[in-house]
């Protein structure tokens, strides 16, 4: 995919809900839930997401403080690096497309008021797998809400991720992720093993509603081929089957390990359910809404700059 940085017609209409703003020509003010800032009136809509969002969110001292060892901050630094190195246009990469997503999926939550210090806490770390954990978490709970429901963050260890509640709903949310980030020698049984055992810890938070767990694993191009197999088999030996009220959603998203690929957005999905007759529609729905739809040219995405 290629991003060509170009203005913008004065004449655009918004097609986004989001962000609202004013103008007067030189700047934009940016009204996201309780949170306000500014842009430059000229910005584009992808500038807006990669420059504004990130900096609302961390600061412009977190991001620009090169000491820091945080691993979203440094992966910030290269692809702005890297566009800042263009004159024209670049390459977008599964690298920064992850990026893209995660400030379209931050926008989001900031913008109904759902994004907890806590996780932002966790994205600041220096713990990869600390970090992509909660980017995950982030995606699915930006996810639910674009579905419609509001969510309530659980801070409770034995909990689930958080609570979602619609007209006459409530359901608990789970999301883990299995990282594969710096493993060279890479053995799919040992894989395998650690993301049962990620699904037997999700299957212990104490919950009384329905309750969908999201499972990423994270797996590379090779083994992601028998990925049904593996899943299946997966879910009979914990007898999901057995269970109440349960969805399993699992997800192979790790299309941002490979910096120089343009294959982004590629993603299987499987769904598996206990044998007590919970209904798949709305999971169905909240599936459909993982990760915003990125506009090809910048400048075109809808919002007027």
């Amino acid at each position: 995919m290629r991003i060509e940085r170009t203005k913008a017609k004065e004449n655009q209409i918004p097609t986004r809900q989001y962000p609202s703003y004013t103008a007067d020509g030189k700047v934009r003010r940016i009204t996201l839930g309780k949170s306000s800032f500014t842009v430059p009136y000229r910005w584009t809509y992808y500038q807006y997401l990669i420059l504004g969002v990130y900096t609302m969110v961390f600061s412009k001292e977190f991001l620009n403080d090169d000491n820091n060892d945080s691993v979203l901050r440094k992966m910030y630094k290269a692809h702005i690096d890297k566009v800042q190195s263009e004159t024209s246009l670049f390459i977008l990469t599964n690298a920064d497309a992850y990026l893209i997503y995660l400030a379209s999926d931050l926008e989001q939550l900031v913008a109904k008021n759902s994004l907890p210090e806590g996780i932002i806490k966790r994205l600041r770390s220096t713990n990869d797998g600390e970090m992509r954990g909660a980017i995950y978490e982030i995606t699915m709970a930006a996810a639910v809400t674009r579905t419609g429901y509001k969510i309530d963050w659980l801070t409770e260890p034995s909990r689930p991720e958080f609570t979602a509640y619609g007209k006459e709903v409530l359901i608990d949310f789970e999301a883990k992720r299995r990282d594969r980030t710096g493993r060279i020698n890479y053995d799919l049984e040992i894989e395998v093993r650690a993301i049962e055992k990620n699904l037997r810890k999700a299957l212990k938070k104490k919950t009384m509603n329905q309750y969908v767990i999201f499972m990423d694993t994270d797996l590379p191009p090779g083994p992601a081929q028998k990925y049904n197999e593996i899943m299946e088999a997966m879910m009979k030996k914990i007898g999901l089957h057995e269970q109440k009220k349960i969805v399993v959603v699992t997800t192979n998203t790790g299309y941002e390990h490979d910096p120089t690929v343009t294959d982004f957005g590629k993603n299987s999905v499987a769904m598996y359910k206990s044998d007590d007759g919970v209904n798949l529609h709305e999971v169905k729905k909240i599936i459909l809404q993982m990760h915003a739809k990125l506009p090809k040219d910048a400048s075109s995405s809808g919002w007027p700059i």
